[in-house]
This record gives C-alpha cells, sequence and structure tokens, in this order.
C-alpha cells in the first residue's frame, strides 16, 4: 500500500526522464576528455564547436524553463546573445565561459528542469502550450521527449569536433 503523501508519476513523464538523464549521460562521456584548450575546435568549417553546444543546452533549457513556468531565467542575459539559436559563433576563447562553468550551468538547468516537470500534475503536463515555444512542444509532458532529441542532436556534433581532435568514437 503506498503512503498518501507519495507522488505518482505519470509514466510516459517517468519515460521522458529517464531519456533525459540517458541522454546527458551520453553527453558527459563525450565531453570528459575534451580539454579546455580544445573546447572551440570545430568538426568541420562553420560548424558548432563544443563550448557554443555546452552553452547552447543550459540556455535552452533555462528559456523553456522560465518561459514554461513563470520563473525567472537563471543565466545570464548574454547567455541568449552567445548560445541562441542561429548564433555566430566565436573562434575567442574569452567569448566562452570556461568548461567548467559551461558543464554546471548545465547540469544545474537540467536539474531544475527534472524537479519542475516532476513538480506538475497531469493536468498541467497535459495543457497546450501557446504562443512561439508551441512550434516546438506542444505540451510541458512532451518537453522531456524534446530536449532529449535536442541534446541527442548536439551530443552528436560533439561526437564530430572529438574526431577533428583526434579522440576516438566513443561508441
Amino acid at each position: 500500500m503506498s503512503n498518501s503523501t507519495e507522488r505518482l508519476v505519470d509514466p510516459v513523464l517517468e519515460g521522458g526522464l529517464a531519456s533525459l538523464e540517458s541522454a546527458r549521460g551520453i553527453t558527459m562521456q563525450l565531453i570528459e576528455v575534451i580539454a579546455p584548450d580544445q573546447m572551440l575546435t570545430r568538426g568541420c568549417a562553420g560548424g558548432n564547436h563544443t563550448a557554443y553546444v555546452l552553452g547552447h543546452i543550459a540556455w535552452t533549457e533555462d528559456m523553456f524553463l522560465s518561459s514554461l513556468s513563470g520563473r525567472s531565467p537563471a543565466l545570464p542575459q548574454a547567455w541568449g546573445e552567445r548560445f541562441g539559436m542561429k548564433m555566430e559563433l566565436s573562434d575567442d576563447p574569452s567569448h566562452y565561459p570556461e568548461k567548467e562553468a559551461l558543464v554546471r550551468a548545465m547540469v544545474e538547468r537540467r536539474s531544475a528542469m527534472v524537479e519542475w516537470l516532476g513538480s506538475l500534475s497531469a493536468e498541467a503536463l497535459s495543457a497546450p502550450i501557446e504562443g512561439d515555444l508551441a512550434a516546438f512542444v506542444p505540451n510541458r509532458g512532451a518537453l522531456a521527449g524534446l530536449l532529449t532529441f535536442h541534446e541527442s542532436f548536439h551530443a552528436g556534433q560533439v561526437s564530430v569536433c572529438r574526431r577533428a581532435i583526434g579522440l576516438p568514437h566513443l561508441f
């Protein structure tokens, strides 16, 4: 018999959260051996480098979380200017936070996202999203799947950056 104060997790959300955890584990394995001075190596001309990818993942989750939860963004506005969609990337290391700060932002923003999603009722998870973000995700319950795809897409870019550095395939 369950304790009445336990929160039952929606099985679809639970699967989405497990996928988020899996995608993050892969990303962390990919970046583990990338040295700080290799963070701006691109896999191809015009491609994204690892510093951008990590900041972009953190910024995206912060943007979705603040927009959908009503919370204030946790990351400075400058992150949107550096890590937003279709940004012009710089090859100047001073333009980006250090690797440790990028990883910390990813971890903190993911933790906040998972905590927030887990706090939502079934009704809140299934309520339609309105406005510009509806083009990306129909409701809050589908957000874990979108963020899993998003991180996996960019993890592929990091994989190509690893090869450009001379690191072996991870998988």
